[in-house]
């Protein structure tokens, strides 16, 4: 099956559900840590499996997407259509935010980013690293033994990540610091360390200010 890798929704589809991907997703989503009970935003959800493994860990988590067609394939129940630079919930009315491999293929990821600190306390992101090229992703295809939808995946990513972005700690750093947040931790991911996931924290405010003042977080409208 030939899948337009920009737009086809089948084929986000597949990717989060036949690949290896699935299984990055499921560390990401463990390397969070978020605590049960916490509410969480998976902006650019496309299917939402990230927003389905966060719920099986006792988190309230919504998928956010602009996509109708992702949200027609869905593989979680709680799914929002919405503009990822004007998300549906006031301001620090979520614990969490969370990107996966979406920042770093805009043309403008750092207002994205703004946004995703706005509404949440926390923000948690996985994007493609400084180690990630295209002999590097060859490399691991091949000692994986990957061959079709796998692997051609996988040379995707590398190919976007050469021609549009690659972050390393200092990169995520000055990021954050822009959208308010300290870089809390940071690990690299995928075979030598082809992604690297991120997590910031705001600077005044933390999610101990909902104790301060008796507030709880709203359910995204």
């Amino acid at each position: 099956m030939t899948h337009d890798l920009d737009h086809d929704a089948t084929y986000f589809l597949e990717l989060q559900t036949k690949t290896g991907w699935g299984r990055t997703l499921a560390k990401f989503a463990e390397w969070c840590a978020i605590p049960p009970g916490s509410l969480a935003l998976d902006v650019g959800s496309g299917p939402g499996l990230l927003a389905k493994l966060l719920t099986e860990t006792g988190v309230h988590a919504w998928g956010v997407d602009v996509d109708a067609e992702m949200l027609a394939q869905r593989l979680h129940p709680a799914m929002l259509q919405a503009d990822t630079y004007r998300l549906p919930c006031a301001p620090g009315a979520v614990d969490y935010a969370l990107a996966s491999n979406m920042l770093y293929l805009m043309d403008e990821p750092q207002p994205a980013l703004n946004e995703m600190a706005r509404a949440a306390q926390r923000v948690a992101l996985l994007n493609p690293s400084e180690l990630m090229t295209m002999q590097a992703a060859t490399e691991l295809a091949d000692g994986a033994g990957l061959e079709g939808l796998a692997r051609d995946t996988l040379l995707n990513y590398a190919g976007r990540a050469e021609r549009l972005a690659r972050w390393s700690a200092d990169d995520l750093s000055r990021m954050f610091a822009a959208a308010g947040l300290d870089l809390e931790r940071t690990e690299l991911t995928m075979g030598p360390g082809l992604a690297r996931m991120a997590l910031g924290v705001k600077r005044i405010a933390d999610s101990r200010w909902r104790e301060a003042d008796g507030r709880q977080p709203a359910t995204p409208a």
